[in-house]
């Protein structure tokens, strides 16, 4: 992922060039096809998702929708960070680059 993409993304709104690079330099990209599941709920959160392309829908445990995001959205960002398990769970709509 290259800054054209962490521009998009509002967490990282007035952070400067060597910080967007440290932050840059531990992306991974990973891929996720129509319907697969990324996350669910109540697993531990040990990562946050940055999505590039393509769409994601929250889940309750019990299926219900929740809401969609999309790029520029990021993705379990909250429970990670907090160290809470993932309060909801998360499927790719289409395909998905994260």
């Amino acid at each position: 992922m290259t800054s054209q993409f962490t521009n998009r993304v509002p967490l990282f709104d007035g952070l400067g060039p060597s910080q967007l690079s440290a932050i840059e330099e531990r992306f991974t990209t990973v891929q996720y096809a129509a319907g697969e599941t990324i996350f669910k709920a109540g697993e531990v959160a040990t990562r946050m998702l940055f999505i590039d392309s393509g769409y994601v829908r929250l889940v309750t445990d019990r299926g219900v929708v929740l809401g969609t995001l999309g790029p520029g959205s990021t993705l379990g960002d909250q429970d990670m960070l907090a160290e809470q398990p993932y309060a909801s769970g998360a499927q790719a709509v289409g395909a998905v680059t994260a």
